[in-house]
């Protein structure tokens, strides 16, 4: 703590301001009084100096006595008073003068020219005649000088002065060693005591006897330090216990945790067994496929699905359930099964759709999870594509001999396994040579960027047409490097997958191909490992 802060200091300041301004009233006070009195006194003893020399030269005036007229005058200007006297007569004739040098040495009034400098140094003026028997004889003027009543209320003032300064040290000193024991001593161990406390130190006690509010603030100090130090220590036992239980209880969370991670890991992999890779693609020179998939989580609720109806038709799959996880997963996958149960070469898209959701929601009931779907049937033989859409984003279709962009859908059906016995319509449209089709799900329009900008439909079909030139593993390659780059390399907020199928023309009449292609068992396991290390 700085000293000018301290309370010491501010009460020694305001002790000093407060004697001060009392000696200075007294010291005033002692000058004027002093001032009056010495003028009193210089006025009464210039009045009888100047009655007895009145009385003095009545004699040597009247026989004309020169030199004994002088003597008097030159006695009485012996008194420091005096600073000149004059004696005329007959009508104002100057008859003796003398007056006072700047050394106070003793002169004859010498000129007229000296009469300024008598009245300036002069104080006070006494003009009395001089009289015998009613008879003028003359007058006589003194004048008095108040130089030395100056020089004696200085001599005053500075001893009032010192006197000042000495009552007003030894008044502080007093004062503050009284303050110092009673007042400024209990606050210092007062401080100390906090100090303590703030470092922790609950053992530390105040020493102070004193029967007033300081000692008892003390006590309450010691009183609460003594309760503070109970319960800390208590405290200390509990947290002693509390950290063991937490110990225990975060060893059984952390095992639980790896239980849990390692179910992941063998349901992240089932996953990737259920969603097809591009080495295990069908092999087609009427189709190229591409195709990515990138979770928010561990494992994700998005699925894409590749199915062979019958030697030239083939069934593909857009699906994403709502919410995320192992729940999610779940569904994904009773969906991958209900799809391939019910896809038969007699049925519609619609009606497809129709028993998936029919058995979706024997097992998801009143739980309010459900999923969104696109589904389509591409016939080789007569380019005709069948698909249905029940509420997922419409995919977009790039028509190569015109260069537009297009939706594939407008209307959609509602969303599976959320409403029993729901109805789905079929709709159709005939593919031309190298039309491109783009299914994916709402990760990919809604992912954003640092501004909360999101991707949308307008820069998707800006990259469909753009990038048109590229085949399709490119294309989809591509295509999720550049959403990547558009959030900033953040992690999604949502799962993420995308299938481009690349109509290269209808399968000619007579031909026959059952789209299955015979790997070697080592390149079937090469090409598996490759894909799951792109998507991871």
């Amino acid at each position: 703590m700085k000293a000018r802060s301290s309370i010491a200091a501010k009460i020694l300041s305001i002790l000093f301001i407060c004697l001060m301004t009392v000696m200075g009233i007294m010291g005033i006070f002692s000058y004027y009084s002093e001032k009056e009195r010495l003028r009193k006194e210089i006025i009464g003893k210039a009045a009888k100096i100047t009655e007895r020399i009145r009385h003095s030269l009545v004699y040597p005036l009247w026989n004309f006595e020169k030199q004994l007229t002088e003597k008097i005058v030159l006695l009485e200007m012996e008194d420091r008073e005096v600073y000149a006297i004059f004696v005329k007569i007959h009508e104002n004739q100057f008859y003796i003068g003398k007056i006072k040098n700047w050394k106070w040495e003793i002169k004859d009034y010498a000129a007229a020219e000296e009469s300024d400098q008598i009245l300036t140094k002069s104080y006070l003026i006494h003009r009395k005649p001089i009289e015998r028997d009613n008879f003028s004889l003359g007058i006589v003027e003194l004048y008095f000088t108040d130089h030395f009543m100056k020089q004696d209320l200085a001599n005053v003032i500075m001893k009032v002065v010192l006197q000042l300064l000495l009552v007003l040290f030894f008044s502080l000193l007093i004062i503050f060693l009284s303050l110092k024991q009673t007042i400024i001593k209990p606050i210092q161990v007062l401080t100390e005591g906090v100090k303590k406390f703030r470092l922790k130190d609950f053992k530390y006690r105040l020493k102070i006897t004193q029967k007033n509010e300081l000692g008892l603030l003390a006590n309450i100090y010691n009183s609460m330090a003594d309760e503070i130090k109970n319960y800390t220590e208590c405290l200390e036992d509990r947290v002693a216990e509390r950290t063991e239980d937490l110990k225990h209880s975060n060893q059984i969370l952390e095992e639980q945790n790896a239980l849990i991670q390692q179910e992941l890991k063998m349901a992240r992999k089932l996953q990737r067994r259920i969603i097809p890779f591009e080495g295990n693609f069908p092999v087609r020179k009427e189709f190229h496929l591409g195709s990515s998939y990138k979770a928010m989580e561990s494992i994700g609720g998005d699925l894409y699905d590749i199915m062979t109806v019958s030697p030239n038709t083939y069934g593909y799959l857009m699906a994403d359930v709502s919410g995320h996880g192992v729940t999610a997963a779940m569904i994904t996958t009773m969906i991958k099964l209900a799809f391939q149960t019910h896809v038969k070469p007699d049925l519609s898209t619609g009606e497809i759709c129709a028993a998936v959701n029919k058995d979706i929601y024997r097992i998801l009931g009143d739980s309010g999870l459900y999923f969104t779907a696109f589904f389509c049937l591409l016939d080789l033989e007569s380019g005709r594509l069948q698909y249905t859409l029940a509420g997922h984003p419409p995919p977009l279709l790039y028509r190569k001999d015109d260069g537009q962009v297009m939706r594939l859908a407008e209307k959609t059906d509602s969303f599976l396994g959320i409403f029993e016995g729901e109805k789905y319509d079929t709709c159709s449209l005939d593919l031309k040579e190298r039309d491109r089709i783009l299914l994916f799900t709402d990760g990919i329009l809604e992912a954003v960027n640092s501004k909360n900008e999101m991707f949308g439909e307008s820069r998707l079909k800006d990259y469909l047409s753009t990038r048109n030139h590229l085949d399709v593993k490119q294309f989809v390659q591509e295509l999720m490097r550049e959403i990547s780059d558009f959030c900033g390399g953040r992690p999604p907020r949502d799962d993420r997958a995308v299938l481009c199928i690349d109509f290269i023309k209808k399968m000619n009449r007579g031909e026959t191909n059952t789209g299955l292609v015979i790997y070697s068992k080592k390149e079937l396991k090469k090409t598996a490992f490759s894909q799951e290390n792109r998507r991871e």
